[in-house]
């Protein structure tokens, strides 16, 4: 499972970004962020897909998701974007111009965090909205 995928794959990580100062990298079990320059982002991206595929494992396309704040609410990203990914065809990547969450956290522009974190809120008071109906109170939660 996560934990080892997580524990298998963060010694050859950590070797692997240390090869790029320019771009900053860190994992929590099967999760990993790279931020940096695009270019360099997309090459530490291949070359992490590359060590994954000698160990036999494989990052998830459906999970690779590429947010750039300068570009944010462009629906269509600059041709930069397409000729970076053009150079690195085994390295897919869903542009999201807003943002995506991460680990639970939103990245992304102030409207897209706002709106995640009024979703979560939500979801949290629908939760907990029927003990306040409970009679006994000696509730205990974690």
């Amino acid at each position: 499972g996560s934990l080892g995928f997580a524990l298998s794959t963060f010694p050859y990580l950590a070797k692997t970004l240390r090869q790029d100062l320019s771009v900053l990298g860190f994992s929590k079990v099967d999760n990993t962020a790279l931020v940096g320059p695009l270019c360099n982002v997309f090459a530490m991206y291949d070359r992490i897909r590359l060590v994954l595929k000698r160990l036999n494992l494989r990052l998830q396309p459906r999970e690779c998701l590429l947010h750039v704040p300068t570009w944010a609410g462009l629906e269509h990203p600059p041709q930069a974007l397409a000729d970076v990914m053009e150079r690195y065809p085994e390295c897919p990547a869903t542009y999201c111009p807003e943002g995506f969450s991460f680990l639970g956290l939103p990245l992304g522009t102030a409207k897209y965090s706002e709106a995640f974190l009024a979703k979560v809120a939500a979801k949290i008071v629908a939760t907990l909205d029927p003990i306040s109906n409970l009679t006994d109170g000696r509730i205990y939660m974690q």
